[in-house]
């Protein structure tokens, strides 16, 4: 919440026009694709980047839409902070079989 505060004080105080502005929650670039090219300021997508699939793609036509000195802002998960969201959303047990599984079999003999 501070962020999206912050975020709009910051647009209330530059006078951005609203036309320019687009906000999404979506985790593909069709929703990107029917903007018209260089046509905003501020792209923001609420989704995490981590879920967003071809995300070079997706990094590309949001960069196709914006004007010169515009911004897009999104939100992901670090990889510090991966194996926590993993282990926060799947049984313990599971989460321990995945994790000895890659940590102990698969990357001692594919480094």
């Amino acid at each position: 919440n501070n962020v999206i505060s912050f975020i709009w004080a910051s647009i209330k105080s530059e006078k951005t026009n609203k036309d320019k502005i687009s906000i999404f929650n979506t985790k593909s670039s069709s929703n990107i694709k029917f903007l018209s090219n260089n046509s905003k300021n501020l792209i923001i997508n609420v989704h995490k980047t981590n879920d967003i699939r071809r995300i070079n793609e997706y990094f590309l036509d949001v960069y196709s839409k914006l004007e010169n000195d515009g911004l897009f802002i999104g939100n992901f998960i670090p990889l510090e902070n991966m194996s926590n969201h993993l282990r926060s959303r799947m049984p313990h047990f599971l989460y321990f079989i995945l994790i000895f599984y890659f940590c102990y079999i698969i990357f001692p003999f594919f480094p």
